[in-house]
């Protein structure tokens, strides 16, 4: 079935992109898109991966007919999308300005003289929940411009299909977490400030437990359906990685040991005797050999250069003496 291509060239994943899925609209527009994105790249997973680039009867891939039938779904599901999440930019900025006035305007004001908060200079107790009042107060506008910084990447996002698989689920979920936190450090914020004018004892914290309870199921009815999705999405991603087979190990047989090579004595020669060996002992014929006297060169000249003269030719003598020519004297007389 996965691998069947129907009469008008149409694969299990071009069918799975032109199909919408009914029972999703309850979640709205945006999850809605967010879960069709989903079960399309499932199937994409489990197809053959030439589905991805095969054309049916009307010349389109499976990525173009997803495209064509969720524009209208897409469109719809960026303007939820923004006006869900211009509200939420509202309420985390609003958060964030009041902590961060609180900061300046701390229970009991401050000391004309030193400058210092008046509860510092009691006792110990109300030193020490002035001190959580301002870490309250401090972590509160942390998480609100966390939330706001989160929010404001979504409502810059070009809002593409592929942008819905991970990115904008996973942003809205970190901006909704962040805005609790910050919530809840300013509720948190606030009964500290009743315990220290003394309008709540320390025994009314009970109250306070209530109210977390209470903002815990708000947060928990609220983001239900993006923890569902972040964990199906998860279970499909660890199931497909399982899928994958593993390399097989290989392993190289050990290399055969050489066998060692002996080293052999080298054999010792013995040394030659200091005196000159007679020839006699190597040749006997060389012993009634005429030894050759030593030429030096004064010598050869003097043998060679007499006999070598006497072979060169005479030259003849030319006379040195020479007519006189008169250019002066008279000329011959007829």
């Amino acid at each position: 079935m996965m691998l069947d291509i129907d009469y008008h060239g149409n694969t299990v994943l071009h069918i799975a992109a032109s199909q919408h899925y009914q029972g999703l609209s309850v979640f709205g527009p945006a999850k809605s898109m967010t879960w069709e994105v989903f079960w399309f790249k499932r199937v994409q997973d489990d197809c053959h991966p030439s589905f991805l680039y095969h054309r049916n009867y009307d010349g389109k891939t499976a990525q173009e007919v997803f495209e064509k039938n969720h524009i209208e779904m897409r469109k719809e599901a960026e303007k939820a999308a923004k006006d869900m999440n211009s509200g939420l930019m509202l309420v985390s900025t609003i958060i964030g300005s009041v902590n961060y006035a609180a900061l300046f305007t701390l229970p009991g004001g401050l000391d004309q003289i030193s400058g210092l908060p008046i509860f510092t200079n009691r006792t110990a107790t109300e030193r020490s929940d002035l001190q959580l009042f301002s870490y309250y107060i401090g972590g509160s506008l942390v998480a609100a411009l966390l939330a706001l910084g989160t929010q404001l990447s979504i409502q810059l996002s070009r809002f593409g299909n592929n942008e819905f698989l991970i990115s904008l689920p996973f942003k809205y979920l970190l901006a909704s977490t962040a805005l609790f936190y910050a919530t809840s450090f300013s509720v948190t914020a606030c009964y500290q400030t009743y315990i220290l004018e003394t309008v709540f004892e320390k025994s009314f914290y009970w109250a306070m437990l209530i109210s977390f309870i209470l903002m815990i199921h708000v947060y928990i009815d609220s983001l239900y359906p993006t923890f569902s999705y972040m964990y199906e999405m998860s279970f499909a991603a660890c199931n497909l990685l399982q899928t994958i087979p593993s390399l097989p190990k290989v392993t190289l047989p050990p290399l055969p040991t050489m066998p060692t090579i002996p080293t052999l004595p080298m054999p010792t020669l013995p040394l030659l005797p200091t005196t000159q060996i007679p020839s006699t002992l190597h040749n006997p014929t060389l012993a009634t050999m005429p030894t050759v006297p030593q030429l030096t060169l004064p010598s050869l000249l003097a043998t060679s250069l007499p006999t070598f003269l006497t072979t060169i030719p005479s030259i003849p003598t030319i006379p040195t003496t020479m007519p006189t020519i008169s250019f002066f004297s008279p000329p011959p007389s007829n």
